[in-house]
């Protein structure tokens, strides 16, 4: 996973594919965000099909997701704002929804 898309790596050849293309800020395909993890303890947002032609991943809209900042203080010598998609109670979470995608991987 970079930049929030998936990608698929053939063993035999090293051959890498892209699977998704418009992975950003708002757009995650394949993961999860902090709401999800943590409430929901789901971690790998992606499964093969049992022929491993192509893979089921989950895609979250973070649309409306208020940012949450935290002081970063163990990282450099001068603490750092991070800033994160956080809703806290009541506020608008992540839109879920379930893709598929066809790998170039044929067994």
């Amino acid at each position: 996973m970079r930049e929030n898309n998936l990608y698929v790596e053939d063993l035999a050849t090293g051959r890498i594919s892209q699977l998704t293309r418009d992975g950003s800020k708002r757009i995650i395909n394949g993961t999860f965000d902090w709401v999800y993890e943590e409430e929901l303890d789901l971690r790998d947002g992606w499964r093969w099909s049992p022929d491993g032609r192509s893979i089921a991943y989950w895609q979250l809209d973070t649309e409306g997701v208020p940012d949450y900042y935290l002081i970063n203080d163990t990282d450099s010598l001068y603490p750092k704002i991070t800033t994160i998609q956080y809703p806290v109670a009541g506020e608008t979470n992540s839109a879920g929804r379930v893709w598929s995608a066809p790998t170039a991987i044929r067994n």
